[in-house]
């Protein structure tokens, strides 16, 4: 994980460089439930933060970032069955160039794309300012790209091959000024295990 020791830190990828755990670029604070045993911790962010080159997550593998500030990441491509991209609470002016997802694992809790929203921490800590150049979702179990309880989102371009339920989701009171570029889905709903009226299958779902 980079914490807020990594404040101001510029790591280079060169070549074929495969992420083989889960990682994090996170500070850390407050949690909303008090009874958590970090609820008093205080409020450090990791900022200033550059990753440049081609960051690929493995298999299983996920890059998560909250409690940060200034985070640029140049290319992000997941491998089959990698738990994706998640940007979380307290996430803020966190730029990406590209995003290419090859396909999400069969897993309950990370099986979507891209996921922009204020997990795990109270709706005042919603991730604003996220910039992402192109995201592109060859195979998600699950959404496609999700976005929920965010201000200030920008992404150029969505192209979602296949989701198991959404291509795209909006959702949330908070949700302000999301701006798409273009959207293309190809198809969607094909996860039947949460065919339930819970869960919406539509190429783009705004709730």
């Amino acid at each position: 994980n980079l914490d807020s020791t990594a404040d101001g830190l510029t790591i280079i990828f060169g070549g074929d460089v495969k992420i083989k755990q889960v990682w994090h670029i996170a500070g850390n604070g407050p949690d909303i439930d008090p009874a958590d045993a970090n609820y008093n911790l205080s409020t450090n962010y990791v900022e200033n933060v550059t990753l440049l080159g081609t960051l690929t997550l493995g298999s299983g593998v996920r890059l998560g970032t909250f409690y940060c500030k200034k985070v640029k990441i140049e290319n992000i491509i997941g491998e089959d069955s990698c738990a994706a991209v998640h940007i979380y609470s307290h996430s803020e002016d966190v730029s990406i160039d590209k995003v290419y997802i090859k396909g999400t694992k069969q897993n309950a809790g990370y099986t979507g794309g891209v996921w922009i929203d204020p997990y795990p921490f109270e709706l005042g800590s919603y991730p604003k300012n996220i910039n992402i150049g192109s995201i592109h979702i060859a195979r998600a179990h699950y959404n496609g790209v999700y976005i929920e309880n965010s201000k200030d989102i920008n992404i150029g371009d969505i192209r979602v091959d296949t989701a198991g339920l959404n291509g795209l989701r909006i959702m949330g009171t908070i949700c302000e000024r999301v701006s798409i570029g273009s959207v293309s889905v190809n198809k969607c709903g094909a996860n039947t295990t949460n065919n339930t009226s819970e869960y919406l299958h539509s190429g783009i779902c705004i709730d």
